[in-house]
């Protein structure tokens, strides 16, 4: 009879004084890749022109807007890891933007010349480095308002994003079939 907290004797083979060890089953070795993949890289060539990409009209034309030009730098299907868009709009001399509205906020970063933006009834003046943030149902418009040079911005917005509403006009006035769906839209 064993007597309590002593282990019993582990048994050992005849032929030897040595315990056997448990039978283990072979590990599968999975490959983990550690390297992350590689990174799009879109060259800029100049002059606001990048490799690959073409500019585009801002939207089918309509006289609600002038002079605009769009490019598409990231305007890929939304994903978890990439849920938002980079795109590049050129405004020239005497142009603007549609005064417009929607749901989905967005970010516009002044890279070039000079502009202006109107938000919801208020004009604010923009130069190289200013931030915009346009937020949900704000009414905005941007508008060239330099001597040459045009007005150029980055404007970040979310992939999937609803229709915009032009002030003085009807949605379907700017021709915007929606994310993924044909062109693109303008914010």
């Amino acid at each position: 009879m064993a007597k309590k907290g002593v282990k019993k004797a582990t048994q050992t083979s005849p032929r030897s004084k040595r315990v056997a060890p448990p039978l283990k089953k072979p590990r599968r070795r999975v490959e983990r890749n550690t390297t992350p993949p590689p990174s799009d890289v879109i060259k800029h060539l100049g002059s606001f022109l990048w490799e690959g990409i073409g500019r585009q009209s801002y939207k089918d034309l309509a006289s609600h807007w002038v002079g605009v030009s769009r490019t598409e730098l990231l305007a890929q299907a939304p994903t978890p890891e990439l849920p938002f868009h980079v795109r590049y709009f050129e405004i020239a001399r005497g142009g603007f933007s549609t005064r417009e509205f929607h749901q989905h906020e967005h970010v516009v970063l002044v890279v070039r010349g000079e502009g202006t933006v109107d938000l919801a009834g208020e004009s604010y003046p923009l130069t190289v480095g200013d931030v915009v943030r346009v937020r949900s149902n704000q009414i905005h418009q941007f508008l060239h308002r330099g001597k040459s040079e045009p007005f150029g911005f980055y404007c970040i917005v979310a992939g999937k994003r609803d229709r915009p509403n032009v002030v003085g006009g009807s949605a379907s006035a700017c021709e915007w079939p929606g994310p993924g769906k044909g062109k693109s839209a303008a914010h």
